[in-house]
């Protein structure tokens, strides 16, 4: 008596067909859409169901094709790291001592810095190129570069390293190359620790001691050093985002550096009491 589509009410008219309403246009059944549609009583007084269930039909997406779906996308995966590393798996394949691991690491890195030149060379090919034919020889220039540093060691070996590091350069070096391989998913962090790295005084504690103990610390170094988080926070209370200020500057690293620590240190002889600092920096010295 309530028929609900065309093919069903040939030439007849629905008696509820102002009632029903349907939210979006075009087809009825996509996503967001809302249908009204009226209740229909049986005789008994029970809700009659027929109708909702022949109007409304899902469609289900057959599981074998998403299977395929997702098997494809990892062969193409695979086959993308096999033809620049070669086969991944044979790291994983039976037992290897230090020396194999590390061999494996080294031809890996070495395959990857072929493809970056590789890369590098024909792309800045192609766009001196297209600069040049735009603007003229003389007035192109196209320097590019994918990298050749790369995660394939994890923290662990990296902090090994460290404790074994032979100077202060090395030191740092690889606590940046930390930051990076730590947070290699989140770029603004990466780059905020690896700023604050460049700006600590002291690379570890063991070079801050004796630095302490031949006496050439002096008390602002020493503060700036002991209390490097509250320092660098109450910077930037006044200058802003520290990653942004670096970024702002169109000065070479090393001003940057400079103009950093300047900014920290005047902070410190303002919010510290010049004598205090030096009665702890005696103090220090003694212990």
């Amino acid at each position: 008596g309530e028929p609900m589509s065309a093919q069903l009410i040939g030439g007849q008219v629905s008696e509820v067909r102002g009632e029903a309403g349907v939210s979006s246009k075009g087809n009825d059944l996509q996503a967001g859409t809302i249908i009204k549609i009226p209740p229909v009583f049986n005789d008994d007084g029970d809700l009659q169901m027929e109708l909702v269930e022949n109007y409304i039909t899902f469609h289900y997406t057959p599981v074998e094709a998403l299977k395929n779906l997702a098997d494809r996308i990892a062969k193409l995966e695979k086959s993308v790291i096999v033809s620049t590393l070669g086969d991944f798996s044979e790291g994983n394949e039976g037992s290897m001592n230090e020396l194999q691991v590390s061999k494996g690491y080294v031809s890996k890195e070495d395959k990857l810095r072929w493809m970056s030149n590789t890369m590098s060379y024909s792309k800045q090919l192609s766009d001196s190129v297209m600069l040049t034919l735009a603007y003229g020889k003389n007035n192109a220039n196209c320097e590019i570069f994918f990298g050749s540093d790369f995660f394939k060691e994890d923290e662990s070996t990296l902090y090994e390293r460290f404790k074994n590091a032979p100077n202060t350069i090395e030191e740092k070096n690889i606590l940046i190359r930390l930051a990076q391989r730590r947070n290699m998913y989140n770029k603004h962090k990466s780059r905020r620790e690896v700023i604050l790295y460049k700006i600590l005084p002291y690379c570890s504690n063991n070079d801050f001691k004796l630095a302490i103990e031949q006496q050439q610390v002096d008390p602002i170094t020493f503060s700036f050093q002991t209390k490097f988080n509250y320092w660098v926070s109450l910077f930037e209370a006044n200058y802003g985002d520290i990653v942004d200020f670096w970024e702002s500057s169109k000065a070479n690293e090393g001003i940057k550096i400079l103009e950093i620590t300047k900014l920290i240190t005047s902070l410190i002889k303002i919010n510290t009491n010049t004598n205090t600092l030096q009665e702890n920096g005696k103090e220090s010295e003694e212990q």
